[in-house]
């Protein structure tokens, strides 16, 4: 994919008007087999995209008719789709061309390393490594599936820790509890079949029934209901008891003590608002009253139910105590319900400890498989590839004519069995690592020379054929810009890489006389300067 020309088409912004969001864009691509792809985007709708395919390079498509566009009012991902089959960059399969369009498109702060990016500086390696890994000529999958499996692993502990925290046993006690569960079974079956056993006549059996079930909960909820409205009367009374204590007499004194006057018109207001409370007061009075008289009938109304349902329960009692039968179904009975809480409790902690075992074994499992996609790795790179192998040895080659340095580009394997992609500088008289490359001129420059590395080697492949670079000549002495130059001249020359780059006059490296090393005419696509709207990026004035 070579970028042909963006900004320096003489029709690239000639359908403006004098507002930006009036602005058409064209971008201008050529897919390597002849053939030319613009693509118009209007700023004003974005997501109405038209794509053309043609063979004439820079063709003014300003004014072309709908019809004449192969693709008219695409969405964004349907544009996104058409021209990732066009391109078809099989060397980074799966992935689409927008995934490592950044990576040839280097801002100022897309130099802190050479493979990951800034966008990848804040997030997960998943988001890149594998990636680069494709682009490297490597399968990703063992890659992509080791995070996967880091995820999935993490995940698991995380709802380990959970299920421990709410336990109250210890996981060695699993078996334990497990005959303690079936012990409690055999009891609880016991004092169920004591229970079938007792002999009640059929009046008893209703009168306990009636006893236990009925008269008890009555009795229960008769005495909550008395002491709410016990709550309820006291509050009454309470606001029954305050009175509104208000005299106009005194304000009267204490303004004429200050010596303010009153105005006739304040004290009728006053009047009148005390007035207007005596009346609130006495209606809210009344009401409270009312509302103390139903609390008092509903009192005494549930105290004569509680009288007669304790005469009744008195009753029943004395009719089955006259033996101990009653007492002995009332201790079996609780003895039961007992058990059956132990034994709920009990079933529920065996089964937290049987789901934790049960995610011990998946960890166990998840485990064995980040092994073995640890071990894919390692072999993949212990094998390396053959485009590996050719941008290593471009690298190596570029660092010693522009740096005089070789530039050592290699992958290992770090302690979590993730791919770590390394770059070092070794000065050629010593087998020492340089430190050179720590400082920001150096890593600028060995980021574009393991670019135009990575291009060289893919560049008779379906991969990018562009890189551009943002001030890539900033504070590197003029021998060293002069040598890299030289080399990008070198690269370009056979016309499958298009190499792009912008530089302020400063930068621009100097002969030993001091004079400035030009680019040739047809090298600027793009000069801007304070001369006035025609050196603006826009070429319009100011809005």
């Amino acid at each position: 994919m070579l970028l042909k020309d963006i900004t320096g088409s003489s029709h690239f912004f000639e359908t403006h008007a004098h507002r930006f969001e009036m602005l058409t864009l064209f971008f201008e691509i050529s897919v390597g087999d002849g053939t030319m792809v613009t693509i118009r985007r209007s700023v004003a709708e974005p997501t109405k995209i038209a794509i053309v395919r043609h063979e004439d390079v820079l063709l003014d498509l300003c004014k072309n008719p709908p019809e004449a566009w192969d693709h008219e009012d695409l969405s964004l991902s349907a544009a996104r789709e058409i021209l990732d089959g066009i391109l078809n960059l099989r060397v980074i399969e799966p992935y689409d061309f927008r995934k490592a369009q950044t990576y040839f498109l280097r801002t100022q702060a897309d130099y802190n390393s050479v493979l990951q990016l800034q966008k990848f500086q804040v997030g997960q390696h998943k988001f890149w490594k594998p990636f680069v890994m494709t682009m490297l000529g490597f399968d990703e999958k063992p890659v992509m599936r080791k995070y996967e499996l880091d995820q999935r692993i993490e995940t698991a502990e995380e709802n380990k820790k959970k299920r421990e925290a709410e336990l109250q046993v210890e996981e060695h006690d699993l078996l334990r509890m497990n005959a303690e569960i079936a012990s409690l079974r055999t009891q609880l079956k016991e004092t169920e079949e004591q229970l079938d056993r007792f002999e009640f006549s059929d009046q008893e059996r209703r009168m306990m029934t009636e006893l236990v079930g009925d008269i008890e909960a009555r009795v229960r909820d008769i005495n909550g209901e008395l002491y709410n409205i016990e709550i309820d009367v006291r509050n009454v009374e309470k606001a029954l008891s305050s009175k509104l204590d208000f005299k106009l007499s005194e304000i009267e004194k204490i303004f004429e003590e200050t010596g303010v006057h009153f105005p006739n018109q304040l004290k009728r207001n006053y009047e009148q608002l005390v007035d207007f409370n005596r009346a609130l007061s006495r209606e809210r009075n009344q009401s409270l009253r009312d509302r103390r008289k139903q609390l008092l009938d509903a009192q005494s109304s549930l105290r004569d139910e509680k009288e007669a349902e304790d005469a009744k329960r008195q009753q029943y009692r004395s009719i089955l105590q006259d033996s101990d039968t009653l007492e002995k179904f009332k201790a079996l009975q609780r003895g039961l319900s007992e058990q059956r809480a132990e034994l709920t409790y009990l079933e529920g902690q065996y089964a937290r400890l049987t789901e934790i075992s049960a995610i011990e074994d998946q960890i166990s499992e998840l485990k064995r498989d980040r092994s073995v996609a640890q071990d894919e790795i390692k072999q993949q790179i212990i094998k390396s590839t053959t485009p590996m192998d050719r941008i290593a040895e471009n690298f190596r080659t570029y660092c010693k004519r522009v740096l005089d340095h070789d530039g050592l580009f290699f992958l290992n394997q770090n302690t979590y069995g993730n791919a770590e992609f390394k770059i070092e500088l070794k000065e050629r008289i010593s087998s020492k690592a340089s430190r050179q490359a720590d400082g920001k001129s150096y890593k600028q420059i060995v980021c574009a020379l393991f670019d135009l590395a990575l291009l060289k080697a893919y560049e008779d492949a379906p991969f990018y054929h562009f890189v551009y670079h943002d001030g890539i000549l900033e504070g590197l002495d003029d021998r060293k810009k002069t040598l890299f130059l030289e080399l990008v001249h070198e690269i370009i020359a056979p016309s499958k890489i298009q190499y792009i780059l912008s530089v302020i006059d400063a930068d621009l490296p100097r002969l030993e006389d001091g004079s400035k090393v030009e680019f040739d005419t047809d090298e600027i696509i793009l000069q801007l300067d304070d001369s006035g709207d025609k050196g603006r990026l826009f070429r319009m004035a100011e809005f």
